[in-house]
């Protein structure tokens, strides 16, 4: 007679309490070490990634009430269409971004994107006029608009359905 096999596929992993203060608690020495890794990388970079773009995105506000409004001679609706200018840029990128972010591989796409935020932000310090400002919104909008999606891509290709939530529905498949 002939032994059964073991199973590979496993029903619901019996959970200590540990487990339900941090999803990795219930995994093996190297599952937790490298979760650790991956959280300390990726989690952080996106955090402060995502921080950085909130600060920039609420600078434009502090800028006009500190004086660019005076500095560029702004009047009427100008503010509102320079953050419009952003928005519009922000839309526009979100498709070019995300076909591309299939294409080319994350390691190089999202540092393009961080390099080219970064230079046309530093751009806007140099801006002598309005539509100077616009423009170059527009192009940080349209290099910010990948980020977002790019980290959750990022986040969904290095963690599986149980540390992405542990208790989520069965119907999730891996």
């Amino acid at each position: 007679m002939a032994e059964k096999a073991p199973s590979v596929a496993s029903s619901t992993p019996s959970r200590s309490w540990k487990g339900w203060l941090w999803d990795s608690a219930d995994a093996s020495k190297e599952e937790r070490k490298f979760l650790f890794k991956l959280d300390a990388t990726l989690l952080t970079f996106g955090t402060l990634g995502m921080l950085i773009k909130w600060i920039d995105t609420s600078n434009i506000t502090n800028a006009f009430v500190s004086g660019m409004k005076e500095d560029l001679n702004l009047y009427g609706n100008q503010y509102n269409y320079i953050v419009v200018s952003w928005t519009v840029g922000y839309i526009v990128g979100q498709w070019p971004s995300n076909i591309i972010l299939t294409r080319v591989p994350a390691h190089i796409w999202i540092p393009f994107q961080e390099i080219g935020w970064t230079v046309f932000t530093f751009a806007l310090a140099g801006a002598k006029s309005y539509e100077a400002i616009l423009g170059l919104r527009f192009i940080v909008g349209l290099f910010e608009a990948g980020y977002w999606p790019a980290l959750y891509y990022v986040l969904g290709s290095w963690y599986n359905k149980r540390t992405l939530s542990p208790y989520s529905p069965s119907w999730i498949s891996n």
